[in-house]
């Protein structure tokens, strides 16, 4: 069997589909990103959302700040892919181990960089103290509200060092969709709170000059001959 076989990877991505990625409605989502890193570990590209991704700028213009709710769970992947392909090219783990070599988990291939963020999400998210004193000395990862989409959003945003509230708005991940008996449009609930976008903001983080939500394209990388 191939290592980037997506149905080995969608089952045993739900045994990894942990804090901080764990969201509501993400049952059957989260656990595809080990897919996706799969993917791009043995094939050189998230093939997956390769084409989906082309249109995902349009796809947050158009769902008013509930892409989440609005999408089902092909639509919900692309918000994993869009900070994946952001963060390959916008951050550096090396902040985070300034001295000494890199933990060798870690990748500067093409095309896995982005990962980097996710991993020390996940790491940060299990008690993981590199650097903490470094970034503020409070570790957003590991603290939690209740609202698992505030935990990803504050996260997120702490180890990239980068105000990403915008591609949250647009998200707005965890939000459910409902429609009450009479009306014309659909009502929404959940999602990232106004008390973790406030907390966001006493950060004090610079916002990307392009974010996640402008991510349209997935990263290439050709895979050396076996």
């Amino acid at each position: 069997t191939p290592l980037n076989d997506w149905l080995i990877w969608h089952e045993v991505g739900h045994n990894a589909a942990e804090t901080p990625l764990n969201v509501p409605g993400a049952t059957e989502v989260a656990n595809n990103v080990l897919a996706l890193y799969m993917q791009d570990r043995y094939l050189g590209k998230m093939n997956r959302v390769a084409d989906d991704i082309t249109v995902a700028p349009e796809y947050l213009e158009e769902s008013n700040g509930q892409a989440w709710a609005r999408g089902g769970a092909g639509d919900r992947l692309l918000m994993y892919a869009q900070l994946k392909e952001w963060a390959e090219k916008n951050f550096d783990i090396k902040q985070w181990y300034p001295e000494g070599d890199l933990p060798k988990f870690y990748s500067d291939r093409k095309g896995m960089k982005g990962w980097n963020l996710f991993q020390l999400m996940h790491r940060k998210a299990r008690g993981d103290d590199v650097s903490n004193d470094k970034f503020g000395g409070r570790n957003y990862c590991a603290e939690s509200n209740g609202n698992a989409a505030d935990t990803l959003m504050l996260c997120a945003s702490w180890v990239a060092q980068a105000d990403l509230s915008e591609f949250f708005k647009k998200w707005n991940p965890g939000a459910n969709a409902y429609q009450l008996p009479g009306a014309s449009e659909m009502s929404f609930e959940g999602g990232v709170s106004q008390s973790a976008y406030n907390t966001l903001a006493a950060m004090h983080l610079s916002k990307p000059e392009k974010g996640p939500e402008t991510i349209n394209k997935v990263t290439e990388y050709s895979m050396p001959a076996e």
